[in-house]
């Protein structure tokens, strides 16, 4: 059976308090906008800003961001930047990381999104200690979170997506079921659509390699059996002319 081409869209939008969405109210709400043949995944994506008097490499704030919020490394993103800070001594080294978390555990998204910064930074300092990261002056800015709608649908039904005004309008209905009021002004929605695919070549079908001619004409090329079976003909014959010159020399030198 061929495999079904799909289309999908994400649709973004801002969650001011994690803690009050209802996930599954959501879900059958917005599902039931779709067709059966549609499927719909939801992405929690939470953003915080750290800083701290000392230099950390991206590998190590994966690796403790992850520990931190009980989730692999493949669901953080951090950007590192590092610089000298001035303080009332000296101007110390300073680290600040933009920290991303992926997940679509919404249990996991919320306790990372309403932890408060207190206990954030405690947490972030124990974690740093214990990779041997002996930092002081850590802090961290409240988080923020965002959550992606990711729909897919088979080609056939991209209508569904094209049709932003009534697709944003369903997701703001669903979203007011779920318990947060959001705006259709608030939604930013990308649909993707598949590449073209390209013709399929006939079963049988051969390309002739293009033969390259040699430079300047066809002096230079490489000779074939035809143009050796001319040369040795040439050659003959030069021969036989040879030995016929020779044979009425001698003759005539006879004959005096």
């Amino acid at each position: 059976m061929a495999s079904v081409v799909t289309v999908s869209s994400t649709t973004t939008l801002t969650l001011t308090d994690i803690s009050t969405f209802d996930e599954t109210a959501f879900l059958n709400s917005f599902k039931a906008t779709l067709s059966s043949a549609a499927t719909v995944t939801l992405i929690y994506k939470v953003t915080q800003k750290f800083s701290m008097d000392a230099e950390i490499t991206e590998a190590e704030c994966l690796g403790i961001m992850a520990g931190v919020n009980s989730v692999a490394e493949s669901a953080i993103a951090c950007s590192v930047s590092t610089g000298r800070r001035l303080s009332s001594e000296s101007r110390r080294l300073a680290t600040t990381a933009d920290v991303v978390i992926s997940t679509a555990d919404k249990a996991k998204a919320t306790t990372a999104g309403t932890r408060s910064t207190t206990d954030t930074t405690a947490l972030l300092s124990t974690a740093l200690a214990t990779a041997g990261k002996a930092i002081t002056g850590v802090s961290s800015e409240e988080p923020t979170v965002a959550m992606d709608i990711v729909t897919v649908v088979p080609e056939s039904e991209i209508g569904v997506l094209q049709d932003t005004t009534t697709f944003q309008a369903n997701v703001v209905s669903s979203m007011s079921t779920a318990g947060v009021t959001v705006t259709v002004d608030q939604l930013t929605t990308i649909v993707t659509t598949p590449a073209p695919t390209p013709p399929p070549t006939a079963a049988g079908d051969t390309f002739a390699p293009t033969q390259v001619p040699a430079p300047g004409g066809g002096g230079g090329g490489v000779p074939t059996s035809q143009d050796s079976g001319e040369e040795q003909d040439g050659a003959r014959v030069s021969a036989t002319l040879a030995a016929s010159a020779f044979l009425v020399a001698a003759t005539t030198f006879l004959l005096l």
